[in-house]
């Protein structure tokens, strides 16, 4: 209970109490915060603003010294440095758990990818760094010290073309473990044409970000577009970032699987990655799926990747020649 000033029967702050305090603010209370008197909560919101900075610092902090030790090191020919951020955790689609992401692009030599595929296990298989470590334990290990969490929560991303691996601590095992990841991700790409275009011609660093982040808000709106259907179907927007779109669907039919008796909940991101002015969307697709009947949506949704595979192949193909349209559309001629 958290005393209310003038309150008579408020009992006295204890250890109990200021468990409460602590346990009431890491629920989504605001509404019963702002009740409070407004010194008690400005106090309780600066306190957690305070944090919420501090963890960004941390973030950024983190994401140069990674930058730095991969620059310097000799993994600097084999991989590029590609992000560092907190993402949803695969099994935490209903829970919103996060954890670290530390996202590398191998440096394909060539398109293949049964080629490159090779290339990159055979460095994974022969690599020894210092003391004897092997290239998996080397990159998550470099990820753990950096930022110090705990090991359940990091994981490292290693996208090879269109494949991603990922490298996560197995909390039975107690081992670390090397895995392609499609099970619950579909990884695809589609050039989206010069930055330049989205905007007129540029000719400097200000004018490119801004072309840049136009060429983000066409992504946003047409995920939005794409989406959009009548209750009960809803769409939520990713956080904007100059870079990124994305788009959580759910309450829809018939977008992935062809039987209306399946409720479909989707999970699109778009990474757009600027090289030599040339711009890919690198999209990022998962489906989640429940039966039902009228329209009451599911109690659940259920992961049925190895069975719907090919329908989410197909639809994830679809949406991209949508989004280069789309996008084609409303740049300059």
């Amino acid at each position: 209970m958290i005393p209310v000033p003038g309150d008579s029967t408020a009992a006295k702050p204890t250890e109990n109490a200021t468990r409460s305090i602590r346990y009431e603010l890491a629920r989504p209370t605001m509404p019963i915060l702002m009740r409070r008197t407004g010194r008690f909560t400005f106090m309780i919101l600066a306190a957690w603003m305070c944090i919420a900075a501090a963890r960004a610092d941390d973030l950024e902090d983190n994401r140069r010294s990674l930058r730095s030790w991969l620059a310097s090191s000799d993994l600097a020919e084999e991989f590029d440095f590609a992000k560092l951020r907190r993402v949803r955790r695969p099994d935490g689609f209903e829970t919103g758990a996060q954890w670290l992401q530390w996202e590398l692009r191998f440096k394909a030599e060539g398109t293949r990818f049964e080629e490159e595929d090779e290339r990159f296990m055979s460095l994974v298989r022969d690599h020894r760094g210092a003391l004897g470590r092997s290239l998996v334990e080397r990159l998550f290990y470099r990820l753990l010290q950096e930022t110090a969490q705990r090991r359940a929560d990091v994981a490292v991303y290693v996208f090879v073309l269109e494949r991603t691996y990922s490298i996560t601590f197995d909390p039975e095992s107690r081992e670390l473990v090397l895995q392609l990841d499609p099970d619950r991700m579909l990884r695809r790409s589609i050039d989206l044409g010069a930055v330049d275009t989205v905007g007129g011609q540029v000719g400097g660093t200000a004018e490119l970000a801004g072309a840049q982040q136009q060429l983000t808000e066409h992504v946003r709106s047409f995920l939005t577009d794409y989406f959009s259907a009548p209750p009960p179907a809803r769409v939520t927007p990713s956080l904007p970032e100059p870079d990124f779109a994305g788009v959580r669907v759910e309450g829809i039919r018939s977008r992935v699987l062809a039987e209306e008796s399946y409720w479909e909940k989707l999970h699109v991101s778009v990474d757009l990655k600027n090289s030599q002015g040339s711009t890919r969307a690198v999209c990022h697709v998962s489906g989640e799926y429940g039966a039902g009947f009228g329209n009451r949506l599911p109690a659940d949704y259920y992961d049925r990747e190895v069975e719907f595979r090919e329908e989410l192949e197909r639809f994830t193909e679809g949406m991209l020649a949508a989004m280069q349209q789309y996008v084609g559309s409303r740049s300059p001629r």
